[in-house]
């Protein structure tokens, strides 16, 4: 009987599904490869590689195909489909038969373009061939022999493939139509010895093998003009760039050296690489390994995302993965201190974050105070001082913790929803201050689905400090003259803050026009006020302040589409200063008569929060630590998976 119920067991769980990894997509994201060289197609995990080199998208930027050298095959990544792997050409035997893809041979390629009408151009570097991939008739041939190629791109004007040609120091021009080479220049003074090549719709850049300038190089827009004019202009400084890629009108430079990945500029501007942990990826750390590691004279690849701003990938092997990885540039190196306060006006307080939504993904906005963007690590030196302006890392903010945990357990358990959570936030300010005004203008340019806001202060001042609007709500604009008049010249004439006033003034026994607001003497910014207020009083507060949440949250109701749904959701947690339970309690009503969600984690957080000792600081009415906010992302996160306000669901589910 025993062996029955065990026999039982394991066949049960032998047809239990099974939950494969997803791709992760964070700071620097495994596309596909491992560390180890070898040959497997499959899942892009476990999937192998041998020296991959030259990448190229499809038309609809969904396929990478990759050629991997010294497997002396044709891959492809199929991005939409988990990244999953499979050989698209080759036998892995080196040789340079032309034929079927089953059938064809190739040797040592290294570079790979993407031509019009589903045709790939392959560079075979132990053959010297430039060979022709049709995707749609599934056979190989040779286009042109007899050539020594380190960099190569198509140009779609005069429908030719441009490549550096390191045996004769020049740069040659194969007109596809005709199969002929032709040189445009060779042994130039400004470009000697030129080596990569980068093209865009409307540029076409050069740089030299050991000189440091890069130049836009200009062709005559004649068609197919043989030994053209060429003219070059300086645009930049880089270091001996082995590769060149172009994104939103920037120019990238992939170098040797400690300082691999740059901006092209006349002071060409290092890409600082960002890691969860709190500090930039570089490669003069010596305590870690490079995360990108090439010798000068290695092929290695590097290309733009076609549909992503700033996204790259790149495909290595020396001292690394035998892998093909994705990085970005969010000006980490701008942004990276928790206290800067984004990059301009309109734009979230966090990464620059380009504004298209990739596919797969789904966008948080944490909105707060200085609660959720201070987070200081705890040294070890007892003198230490935790002050307001603690240069923290903004990877220890409460956002980023959240955003790390949500894309940890995604990739873990199978699901294909990407997290990315920006930030926004106003120190000493109340939700209901700015959400209306500062957060709707947010939702629209980043097409954010949910709204997380943090809770705490009541926000009904505003409406005895600014002029009240058609809306009937404070105006979104300061008025310093309107704010000297006395107290009751700046009472709305109806509503809830007229009411409040009223009761107000008959309570108190001081002379009220010498005040700012009602209650201004309540500590905390009312909040004190809101947990002495009788119920008339606390009905006025919960009015004023959910009046224009409930309004931004109608506002992102109108955004909606059959496929876009932006949500708005409040949470609280514990703040030391403040009288929990009233806060908790006056929030749950308000969320309760406005139809908004309400995330209480003050008894998770309470809980756990010795656990993660020191969870808050000493000083600064008891903000939270680094390890304080590590808490708070991992709870919230888990919360939202739970109740569902954020997809979670695994691949294999759908």
């Amino acid at each position: 009987m025993k062996n029955l119920c065990l026999t039982i067991i394991l066949l049960i769980l032998s047809f239990a599904p099974l939950r494969a990894v997803t791709p992760a997509e964070y700071f620097n994201s495994l596309v596909a490869g491992g560390d180890q060289a070898g040959y497997r197609d499959g899942v892009f995990v476990t999937a192998r590689f041998n020296h991959p080199v030259g990448m190229a998208f499809n038309e609809t930027a969904d396929k990478i195909y990759v050629a991997d050298s010294v497997n002396h095959r044709i891959r492809v990544i199929d991005l939409k489909n988990n990244n999953d792997v499979q050989t698209l050409a080759g036998t892995g035997t080196a040789g340079k038969d032309d034929g079927a893809f089953d059938m064809a041979t190739f040797n040592l390629p290294t570079r790979l373009v993407a031509l019009s009408q589903d045709k790939l151009a392959v560079y075979d570097a132990g053959s010297h061939l430039i060979r022709l991939v049709d995707l749609k008739t599934k056979n190989v041939s040779t286009l042109t022999k007899g050539v020594t190629i380190w960099d190569m791109v198509y140009r779609s004007q005069d429908d030719s493939l441009y490549f550096t040609n390191i045996d004769t120091d020049s740069l040659a021009r194969l007109d596809l139509k005709t199969q002929t080479v032709s040189t445009v220049f060779s042994k130039s003074t400004l470009v000697p010895a030129p080596l990569a090549l980068c093209i865009t719709k409307d540029h076409f850049y050069i740089a030299d093998h050991d000189l440091p300038t890069v130049y836009e190089m200009s062709l005559p827009e004649g068609k197919g003009v043989v030994n053209p004019q060429v003219s070059f202009n300086g645009v930049g400084i880089a270091d001996h760039v082995v590769q060149l890629a172009y994104s939103d009108k920037t120019l990238y430079a992939l170098q040797s050296g400690k300082v691999p990945l740059v901006r092209v500029g006349v002071k060409s501007a290092p890409v600082s690489l960002g890691t969860t942990w709190g500090f930039p990826a570089e490669n003069s750390n010596s305590q870690v390994e490079p995360l990108i590691s090439f010798e000068a004279d290695q092929p290695v690849g590097f290309c733009s995302s076609p549909n992503q701003l700033h996204k790259f990938y790149i495909a290595q092997s020396h001292d690394g993965p035998n892998a093909i990885i994705d990085v970005n540039d969010y000006a980490y190196d701008a942004t990276w201190l928790s206290k800067v306060d984004g990059l301009g006006s309109g734009s979230a307080m966090d990464y620059d974050w380009p504004d298209a939504k990739p596919e797969n993904t789904f966008r948080v906005l944490l909105a707060g105070d200085s609660r959720t963007y201070i987070a200081p690590r705890v040294m070890a030196d007892s003198k230490y001082d935790l002050d307001w302006f603690y240069d923290a890392p903004r990877t220890d903010t409460m956002a980023k913790q959240m955003e790390r945990y949500l894309n940890t357990e995604a990739a873990i358990k199978g699901v294909k929803t990407h997290y990315q959570v920006l930030e926004w936030n106003r120190k000493g300010e109340a939700l209901s201050s700015y959400a209306y005004y500062e957060i709707l203008p947010l939702v629209k340019k980043y097409k954010i689905d949910l709204v997380l806001a943090l809770t705490g202060r009541p926000g009904y001042l505003d409406y005895f400090m600014f002029p009240i609007s058609k809306e009937g709500i404070p105006a979104k604009d300061r008025d310093y003259e309107y704010m000297l008049k006395p107290l009751s010249q700046r009472v709305p004439a109806e509503g809830a803050a007229a009411d409040l006033y009223k009761r107000f003034k008959e309570k108190v026994k001081t002379d009220t026009e010498k005040l700012q607001w009602p209650g201004q003497n309540s500590p905390n910014g009312g909040i004190g006020y809101v947990c002495d207020a009788d119920t008339q009083t606390r009905d006025d507060l919960i009015e004023l302040s959910g009046r224009r949440l409930v309004m931004l949250s109608d506002e992102m109701h109108k955004l909606k589409t059959a496929d876009y749904d932006p949500q708005l959701v409040l949470f609280h947690i514990p703040f030391r200063v403040w009288q929990n339970d009233c806060v908790v309690s006056y929030w749950t009503d308000l969320g309760e008569r406005f139809h908004l969600p309400f995330l209480d984690i003050s008894d998770a957080f309470n809980n756990l929060k010795l656990a993660y000792y020191p969870a808050l600081t000493e000083c600064c009415d008891g903000h939270y630590t680094y390890y304080g906010s590590k808490l708070i992302g991992y709870i919230l996160s888990r919360d939202l998976i739970k109740d569902h306000y954020v997809p979670f669901e695994a691949a294999h589910d759908k």
